[in-house]
């Protein structure tokens, strides 16, 4: 029966003893001499704490989603504790108990923010894990926030009936530093099978986890054979990529940028979604087009934006000029009198500041307050 329950999780076996401990005690209870429940309960006993010892010693030394028993039992109270160390060149995660948890797109994750920016994000940083250097997948610099993706690979091993140490099995890590303007956070993640997520966290239990960051100079880029792909947008630097020479890279499919419509990257006027081998550094131009808003458009996104009407612009019907005014101006002032067309015009273009003259059209009373608002 425990070689049945050998590799499974932990806490299935706890329970089957809680629940064997319970019917048992439950029977002695129900025993109608003192002797019987005596002599019922004492063997059920010593059989009990035999059972739990020999489990304890045969699945923790082996392997289980919690990382044995003693990590079933940790689990409970001392879950991904972090100590954070850091100087002007090098951020390091220690951590304690680490314990995966799958998410929505099957991936094995553990994961931690803290609320502070805690490297320059426009540095080149190596890093290691335990000491052992990680190789990079790719560094990417931008303006609202960096992304450090590394990947660890880690050989299990343990002994033969010889004593002899042999692998068992083998799995690569993904380690993500993202550093935002306010926040920093690192994520570590496999796509590994059951078996592998149960030797991480069995590892994660038994060992300390420590992840350093350490600024690298020319040389030692140079050592790590880098390429630079820098990415444009409207001839302005949208990002910077760092790889390993001879990687491939896809290209992001979304740029955001008010005004403009995204339609690619280009290379001599060809698209290109992959760069393949990349052997030397690159500078590739995003293709953008301004993007004109319809009428339409506009009176949703100003009527919506001030609280006045909701809804989204494929259901929200094109109003009249007077309309327009009529419902912004009662939303704006809580006045629902109806005037004229000019007097709704000189005033909201009054209230509002809008550059606007006797020749303006409507699209150019809605552009003005569609700027106003953007830099409310």
């Amino acid at each position: 029966m425990l070689d049945l329950l050998l590799g499974s999780n932990v806490m299935k076996v706890v329970t089957i003893l809680v629940i064997a401990f319970l019917i048992i005690t439950l029977i002695t209870l129900m025993a109608e001499h003192e002797f019987l429940r005596w002599v019922i309960g004492i063997p059920v006993f010593c059989v009990l704490v035999f059972s739990a010892l020999y489990s304890y010693g045969r699945i923790d030394n082996y392997y289980s989603s919690k990382g044995g028993v003693i990590g079933s039992l940790t689990a409970l109270i001392d879950v991904n504790k972090t100590e954070i160390n850091k100087d002007e060149s090098k951020l390091t995660y220690s951590f304690k108990n680490l314990q995966m948890q799958k998410d929505d797109k099957g991936y094995y994750v553990v994961e931690k923010t803290e609320d502070a920016s805690l490297l320059d994000k426009n540095e080149t940083y190596l890093a290691y894990v335990n000491g052992y250097p990680c190789d990079i997948v790719n560094l990417v610099v931008g303006d609202d926030d960096s992304k450090f993706i590394y990947r660890f690979s880690y050989v299990f091993a343990d002994y033969d009936d010889n004593g002899n140490l042999v692998p068992i099995a083998d799995d690569t890590i993904q380690i993500e530093f993202t550093f935002f303007k306010s926040s920093t956070n690192v994520k570590i993640k496999t796509d590994c099978s059951d078996e592998i997520y149960g030797l991480w966290n069995s590892y994660f239990n038994k060992n300390n986890f420590e992840i350093t960051l350490e600024k690298a100079n020319a040389e030692v880029e140079e050592k790590q054979e880098l390429v630079n792909i820098t990415l444009l947008v409207n001839d302005e630097t949208y990002s910077t990529i760092k790889l390993k020479k001879g990687s491939n890279y896809v290209l992001p499919t979304k740029i955001n940028k008010d005004g403009y419509i995204f339609n690619g990257f280009e290379i001599n006027g060809e698209k290109v979604d992959i760069l393949r081998n990349i052997q030397e550094d690159m500078t590739i131009s995003a293709n953008m087009t301004i993007y004109e808003m319809t009428i339409k458009e506009y009176e949703h996104y100003i009527l919506n934006s001030m609280g006045i009407v909701s809804g989204n612009a494929e259901n929200f019907e094109e109003l009249s000029e007077l309309d327009f005014y009529k419902m912004f101006f009662g939303g704006v002032f809580k006045d629902y009198t109806e005037y004229s067309l000019d007097y709704y015009k000189t005033t909201i273009a009054e209230t509002f500041k809008l550059n606007v003259s006797e020749n303006s059209t409507f699209k150019d009373y809605l552009q003005g307050l569609y700027d106003y608002i953007n830099k409310m």
